[in-house]
C-alpha cells in the first residue's frame, strides 16, 4: 500500500454495492451515514457491465445483482461506511495500483458524469484489464457530442477513428467507440511508441505542397486548410519527452499556423522552439525548420547557404531527405 498521505484527503472510491434488499437503494444507506453530519457523497449512475473479448464487446448475465458505486470521502470515513453492517457496500481493491483500492481522478469522474448523462444516467463499464493503455496517447476530445472528455485514445489500424478508454481501475472502465481522430487534442504522447513520429512525418509531406501554393499566393483549398487545421488543433499544447522532436514539431506547427493566419498561436509556437532550438543539432531538420522560416518570411533567398550544406550530402539519401533538397531547388529556381 502507498504512504497514508496519499489517503489523507477527500477521494472518490470505486465501491461495490450489493443490494441487501430487492428494493434497497444505495442513497439510503449514504443519508443514513450522513445523519449528524456530511461526510460522504454518492454517484451511483446504472452500470452498463461489459467485456471486451477479441475487440468485440460482449455482454454476459451475472449471477448476483452486481454493481459499482462511485463514494466521495476519507479513506477512514469510507472505511467506516463499508463496515456499517447490512448497506451491501465494500471496497474494490485494484492490484494493478499502489494506492490499493479502487481511487477515480476527479478528471475521471467529471467525464463518468458526463458520460452518464449522454447516456440517461447509464455507464457503460468494460472490463480493460487485457487492454495496454501504455500504448495509448492521452488526449482530450475537443469537438463533438463528447467534447471535453479526457483519456486514453487507442487508435484503430488503417483507420481514422479510435477508442477512447477512462480507467477507474488497472481492471475497469468505460470506453467510447469510434472516435473521429480530427476531434481529438493529444495531452501526452505514449512512450515507446514511434507513432508520433510516424504522424509528423506523414503531415509534413502534406504540408509541403500547401507551402508551395501559400509562396505563390495561391487560395488553399478547404482541403488543405481542413488538414492544417486537425494537426494544429491535434497537436498544439503536447509538449514530447525528446526535445529534438518537440523543436521539430513546433517548427512544423508555426508554419501551417502561419498559413492559416492564426498569428497568435504561431507566436506561442515560436516562443516555445525558442527554448527547444539548440537541441535542434541534425542539419536535415536544420534545413527544414529554415525552410518553414524563408516561407513564412517571404524571403526564399537565404536559402542558399543551407542548400550548400545538404546538396553535398555524401551516400544515399533517405525518401525525405531527397524531398526536402527537391523543395530547396523549386524554391531557389523561383
Amino acid at each position: 500500500m502507498g504512504s497514508q498521505n496519499k489517503h489523507d484527503g477527500k477521494h472518490w472510491f470505486v465501491l461495490h454495492f450489493i443490494r441487501p434488499t430487492i428494493t434497497a437503494r444505495p442513497q439510503t444507506y449514504i443519508d443514513t451515514f450522513n445523519r449528524d453530519i456530511a461526510r460522504v457523497e454518492l454517484f451511483a449512475p446504472t452500470i452498463k457491465p461489459a467485456q471486451i473479448v477479441d475487440g468485440q464487446v460482449v455482454f454476459k448475465e451475472r449471477l448476483l445483482t452486481y454493481h459499482y458505486v462511485f463514494v466521495k470521502g476519507t479513506l477512514k470515513d469510507v472505511k467506516e461506511l463499508c463496515a456499517t453492517q447490512g448497506n451491501g457496500f465494500s471496497l474494490l481493491v485494484d492490484r494493478g495500483s499502489e494506492k490499493r483500492y479502487g481511487i477515480v481522478s476527479d478528471s475521471a469522474m467529471h467525464s463518468f458524469r458526463q458520460i452518464a448523462r449522454l447516456y440517461d444516467n447509464t455507464l457503460p463499464f468494460y472490463n480493460i484489464a487485457d487492454i495496454a493503455l501504455e500504448e495509448g496517447d492521452l488526449v482530450e476530445i475537443v469537438d463533438g457530442p463528447y467534447a471535453g472528455l479526457s483519456g486514453t485514445f487507442m487508435p484503430k489500424s488503417r483507420s481514422s477513428k479510435g477508442n477512447l478508454v477512462i480507467a477507474a481501475t488497472a481492471a475497469i472502465g468505460t470506453v467510447l467507440w469510434d472516435i473521429e481522430a480530427r476531434y481529438i487534442r493529444i495531452l501526452r504522447f505514449a512512450r515507446d511508441t514511434r507513432r508520433q513520429y510516424d504522424q509528423l512525418e506523414a503531415f509534413i509531406q502534406k504540408l509541403l505542397p500547401v507551402m508551395r501554393k501559400f509562396h505563390a499566393g495561391e487560395a488553399l483549398a478547404e482541403k488543405d486548410k481542413s488538414q492544417l487545421r486537425v494537426f494544429c488543433t491535434r497537436m498544439e499544447v503536447v509538449a514530447p519527452d525528446n526535445h529534438k522532436f518537440e523543436a521539430k514539431l513546433l517548427g512544423t506547427l508555426m508554419c501551417a499556423q502561419h498559413i492559416l493566419g492564426d498569428i497568435r498561436a504561431a507566436q506561442h509556437s515560436a516562443s516555445r522552439f525558442q527554448r527547444r532550438r539548440k537541441a535542434v543539432t541534425n542539419q536535415w531538420t536544420q534545413a527544414l525548420i529554415s525552410l518553414f522560416a524563408a516561407i513564412m518570411q517571404g524571403n526564399t533567398d537565404s536559402l542558399t547557404e543551407t542548400y550548400r550544406k545538404i546538396s553535398g550530402t555524401e551516400g544515399k539519401l533517405t525518401a525525405s531527405q531527397t524531398q526536402l533538397l527537391d523543395e530547396y531547388r523549386y524554391y531557389l529556381r523561383q
